[in-house]
C-alpha cells in the first residue's frame, strides 16, 4: 500500500499528516496489508518532487494507492503530467485499487473546485481544470466531495464541499451544460469497478449524480450501471452479474511471440515508458491475454 503526500505538500505538517493516515490503515487492515509506504511527493523542482523516481519506488508494486486532503488546485497542479500520475495510472490499469478522498477526489475529475481560492481567499467563481482520471475508464465527470457538509452550523451554508447551494448552483452554472457533477456526501464513499462495470454507494449517507441542476441520488448499498453516461440520464440500480472466469498461465506455456510482447512490456516499464507499456498491454489484450502486476510478479490470465 502506499499513501501519497501530494495534495497537502504545501503544509509544513505534510508528513504528520500523511503518517497519520498510514498509521490508521496498518491499525485497521494489519492482517490485510504487509507494508504501508508513505511516498513524500511533495512539490515539483524539489528534492521530494512526484516527478522523482527514487521516491516513487513504492508505487511500482503498490496494491493499494491513497490520496487524500489537502488542495485540490495544488494537487492537481502538482500531479498534472507528473511522473508520479503516470505510475498511478499504470498501477490502476493493471489490477491496483485507488482510493481518493477529500481534494484528491475534488481533483480526479473534468474540473476542479478551487476550494481554498473561493471559500477562504474570496476569488471570483470558476473552475479549474481536472486530471480527468476518471476519463481512463469512460466517465467524463467532476468530483465534489463533502456534498452534505454542516460545518457552518445554523449560521453559514457549507453544503456542497463549503460553497454552500447557493452559490454552487452559481458555480454550477459556470461548467459547459449537460457535464455531471458526481457528488459524494460525507462519511460516504462510492466504489467504481471498471471491471463489473457497476458503481456502489457504501457508508453513511449517499452519492448524487447533477446535471444542469438536476439531482439523482444513489441510494447507500445500491448497484449502479457504470455506464450510466450513455443512458441519456436515465440511472437505474442494477444486479451484479458474475463474470467469465479467466485462468492464469506460466509464462512458459505460452507462444514465441506473446512472451516478446511480455517481455517488451516489462522492459519499457522499467524504463519508466508507461504509455508505451500500456500500448503493448493492449496489444496483448487484444489476443486474449490479459496482464495483471501482481505481488509477485507480472500475471498471465487467458480469457
Amino acid at each position: 500500500m502506499a499513501v501519497l503526500e501530494t495534495p497537502a505538500g504545501f503544509q509544513p505538517n505534510s508528513e504528520i499528516v500523511a503518517n497519520e493516515v498510514a498509521d490508521v490503515f496498518r491499525k485497521s487492515l494489519g492482517e490485510f496489508v504487509t507494508s504501508v509506504a508513505v511516498i513524500p511527493a511533495r512539490k515539483k523542482g524539489t528534492e521530494f518532487s512526484p516527478d522523482n523516481p527514487i521516491i516513487l519506488e513504492p508505487l511500482k508494486q503498490a496494491s493499494y494507492i491513497f490520496l487524500g486532503p489537502g488542495s485540490p488546485t495544488y494537487a492537481k497542479s502538482q500531479l498534472e503530467k507528473s511522473l508520479a500520475l503516470g505510475m498511478i495510472l499504470d498501477r490502476w490499469k493493471n489490477g491496483a485499487v485507488v482510493a481518493l478522498s477529500s481534494a484528491a477526489a475534488l481533483a480526479a475529475g473534468d474540473y476542479t473546485l478551487p476550494v481554498y481560492e473561493i471559500y477562504k481567499a474570496g476569488s471570483d467563481l470558476y473552475w479549474d481544470s481536472g486530471l480527468k482520471l476518471t476519463s481512463h475508464i469512460g466517465l467524463n465527470l467532476t468530483i465534489v466531495t463533502h456534498w452534505n457538509n454542516l460545518e457552518g452550523g445554523k449560521d453559514l451554508d457549507t453544503n456542497r464541499c463549503f460553497m454552500g447551494k447557493d452559490r454552487f448552483s452559481r458555480l454550477e452554472k459556470l461548467l459547459p451544460v449537460g457535464e455531471m457533477i458526481l457528488g459524494i456526501d460525507e462519511h460516504t464513499a462510492v466504489i467504481i469497478d471498471p471491471a463489473a462495470e457497476v458503481l456502489t454507494v457504501w457508508g453513511k449517507d449517499s452519492g448524487w449524480l447533477s446535471v444542469n441542476g438536476t439531482e439523482t441520488e444513489l441510494k447507500n448499498g445500491a448497484v449502479y450501471d457504470m455506464n450510466f453516461q450513455k443512458k441519456s440520464g436515465n440511472y437505474f440500480s442494477i444486479g451484479v452479474t458474475e463474470k467469465d472466469l479467466k485462468e492464469t498461465v506460466s509464462e512458459n506455456e505460452l507462444p514465441e511471440s506473446i512472451r516478446a510482447l511480455l517481455a517488451k512490456r516489462k522492459i519499457t516499464r522499467d524504463k519508466g515508458l508507461f504509455d508505451e507499456a500500456d500500448e503493448t498491454r493492449k496489444s496483448l489484450l487484444k489476443l486474449g491475454y490479459e496482464v495483471r502486476d501482481e505481488k509477485s510478479g507480472q500475471k498471465v490470465y487467458i480469457n
